[in-house]
């Protein structure tokens, strides 16, 4: 290289010395000095471009080497690599290579050696899409060893790079991966931000698979802010998208992710749907399908259904025995004895309580498992009238209760402390990087303001802190009296327990039911319709009346409540009756005026009546096949209001009646202090007689 600076300066000044010479040489002169200073430049770079496919070639090799876990050969490749870009001088070259190195000792699982090849290549290049992928990579390494503040501030710089390039697979991957971590550190917002960018770049390069672990991310984040009915949006979206790519193991978990949001909104129907979807995809006998099973017997056991969730308790209980699980036994064991203590199998139920108290000998079982297994006993031996041992186990069950308590307190407690530490190191740390005095009197003024703002988020903190742990004591204080009493009146507890159960049970079928069956005809009455937009506006709009009714429940158990606040019974009444007989087919001959004393009777009585007029109108769209329908409403003298509602449909056997329709309908029955008859009819069809007394 010396030797061809010397030899262009001295053709230089040869070239000028000639020509103040004998000006007439200056053309044939200068083409010749050209010609010689093209040449020597072609020379360096046919030259420069040989080191370079050399320097690739090298790279190439150290890379197959490294694929088939050859580490140490391929080490010794990547080294002669840098040497060579060190030689050319090529610095992105070199970062390159400093990157290539720090992933082969990730794989070695040398995390701090992987962390120093990515800090020097950051010498080299720090602000390509090569210097973002270095910083992520670093961060990765400060996350494997559980530096959270650093890994924040090294992916924090990635992003800001990756922000400002243009959209790659990689930059999404990485936006995707802070997404996670955010979550997982419980800073939803944030998480949500990045989920969302990573969300709209694989829409754009159309990466299913991605797309569809992303809209699962999505979807857990809105869930953790309380969004339902984005989640179920997000949750749904990756469920189409996994279908799409037959990825039956994706399915069966976005059944999974489904069924659990639905149990979780209390909404245990649908839970059971979706469960039984995952069952029916998952293999058998396996630990996930010993736990699907146990999911789905808890939503069989809060929705009443008690034969079910037994059923199914035993099967998941037979796999966790066979695979030899036996905290998840335990676990399944506690449901069982709660079960047939309510089945009043008080025998099968003294034998589990025997198996789960040997298993948690040998076991050390979490708090939490034996916080239920004491809750459990205390249910079992005040049903079989041991008073002394079910007071000692309710009081085991409270002092572990309060222990358990206690110990949360003192997580949020660090929690809040951690977050204040955090913010903390990640503002000296934004001070330690600027590099001017500009800078540093900005950071000035903004550390004014991060003071005051620590100073009132400190208070805010605190006084939350304090409120938290003032309604957490009146809380605790309320739960202790409440169990004082029960100590006393443990039978009558439990039996008003079950009364509400099946309350309960009873009011989230006839909604749950009664709206869908509503759906369900919208849906049929699609392709009749000329209107077919709207009526798909009306199908949307009900399934979110749906979820809205679900809540309405859970806070005041009636079907009525937002209806009856715009309409009165009687309209609400006509204006069903006319939407069955558009949907089905099916002729409604209302023979007489609904009495208008019905908009009168208390709302329970209301709620009531319109549950009854509801499940029969729905036994008659499921099991009767009729055409037509004839309705009769009237008062008597003696105030006593009769309803009576004839189809000409197949009719069914009486005496099999069981289902949970028929016990809701005479259940409300009995709550309206009236009766109800069903007469399956000689010339077909099935007649239904209520009457009640108006008070």
């Amino acid at each position: 290289m010396r030797h061809g600076k010397m030899f262009f300066r001295y053709l230089i000044f040869s070239t000028f010395e000639v020509l103040g010479k004998n000006n007439c040489m200056l053309n044939s002169v200068f083409k010749k000095a050209l010609l010689l200073l093209s040449f020597v430049c072609s020379l360096n770079i046919v030259g420069q471009n040989d080191k370079l496919e050399s320097l690739k070639a090298l790279i190439f090799e150290a890379d197959s080497l490294s694929k088939n876990k050859h580490y140490d050969l391929a080490e010794k490749k990547y080294h002669e690599a840098l040497n060579s870009s060190f030689n050319i001088k090529k610095d992105d070259s070199t970062a390159l290579v400093y990157r290539k190195l720090g992933v082969l000792e990730w794989k070695r699982k040398d995390y701090s050696k992987s962390e120093n090849f990515y800090k020097k290549g950051l010498r080299y290049d720090s602000i390509s899409s090569l210097g973002a992928d270095l910083y992520y990579n670093i961060s990765l390494t400060k996350r494997k060893n559980g530096e959270v503040d650093s890994t924040l501030f090294y992916l924090d710089k990635a992003i800001k790079i990756y922000k400002g390039l243009e959209d790659s697979p990689k930059a999404f991957n990485v936006f995707l991966s802070a997404g996670l971590i955010y979550r997982n550190l419980q800073q939803h917002k944030k998480a949500l931000e990045y989920a969302l960018i990573a969300h709209n770049g694989f829409q754009k390069t159309d990466n299913l698979k991605k797309l569809a672990s992303t809209s699962d991310l999505i979807a857990l984040i809105q869930d953790d802010l309380g969004n339902t009915e984005r989640a179920f949006y997000y949750y749904f979206h990756s469920l189409r998208l996994k279908k799409k790519l037959k990825d039956t193991l994706g399915i069966c978990n976005s059944y999974n992710n489904i069924a659990i949001a639905h149990k979780t909104e209390k909404n245990h129907d649908s839970a059971i749907y979706y469960y039984k979807k995952v069952l029916s995809l998952e293999n058998s006998g396996t630990i996930f399908n010993a736990k699907t099973l146990h999911n789905l017997g808890v939503s069989y056991h809060k929705l009443g259904n008690r034969f079910s969730a037994k059923k199914t308790y035993n099967e998941a209980l037979n796999i966790e025995l066979h695979l030899k699980d036996t905290l998840s036994a335990i676990y399944t064991l506690n449901e069982l004895v709660l079960l047939n203590t309510e089945l009043n199998d008080l025998e099968n139920a003294n034998k589990q309580l025997r198996f789960s108290n040997t298993l948690i000998k040998k076991t050390q079982a979490p708090p939490e498992v034996v916080y239920r297994n004491h809750y459990v006993k205390s249910c079992y031996y005040s049903k079989i009238g041991d008073y002394k041992a079910a007071y000692r186990h309710q009081k085991e069950y409270s002092e572990l209760y309060q222990s358990i308590f206690s110990n949360k307190q003192i997580e949020v407690i660090q929690e809040l402390q951690e977050k204040y530490e955090s913010e903390k190191k990640r503002n000296e740390n934004l001070k330690l990087s600027l590099e001017n005095k500009e800078n540093h009197i900005l950071i000035n003024k903004q550390g004014n303001e991060i003071r005051k703002n620590h100073i009132f988020l400190i208070c805010l903190g605190l006084l939350a802190l304090l409120l938290m742990v003032a309604y957490l004591l009146l809380k605790q204080k309320q739960k202790s009296l409440k169990q004082q009493q029960k100590y006393e009146r443990l039978q009558a507890i439990y039996e008003g327990q079950e009364t509400i159960k099946s309350s309960i049970s009873k009011d989230l079928h006839d909604i749950i039911a009664s709206n869908i069956s509503g759906i369900g005809l919208k849906i049929k009455a699609l392709s009749l319709s000329k209107d077919r937009q709207q009526l798909e506006t009306e199908i949307s709009n009900g399934i979110t009346e749906i979820n809205k009714q679900i809540r309405l429940i859970s806070h005041r158990l009636s079907p009525l409540d937002d209806k009856i606040k715009e309409h009165k019974l009687s309209e609400i009444i006509i204006s069903r009756l006319s939407e069955f007989q558009l949907y089905n087919d099916i002729f409604i001959n209302l023979k007489t005026e609904i009495p208008t004393v019905l908009d009168n009777l208390p709302i329970e009585k209301q709620s009531n009546f319109y549950g009854i007029l509801l499940e029969i109108l729905n036994n008659i769209v499921k099991h009767a096949k009729a055409t037509s329908v004839i309705i009769t409403m009237k008062v008597d003298k003696l105030n006593k209001f009769h309803l009576k509602i004839k189809d000409n449909g197949i009719g069914f056997d009486v005496s099999n009646a069981t289902g949970i329709g028929i016990i809701n309908i005479k259940q409300r029955t009995q709550l309206l202090k009236g009766s109800c008859v069903f007469n399956k009819l000689d010339d077909g069809g099935t007649e239904f007689y209520l009457e009640f007394l108006f008070r």
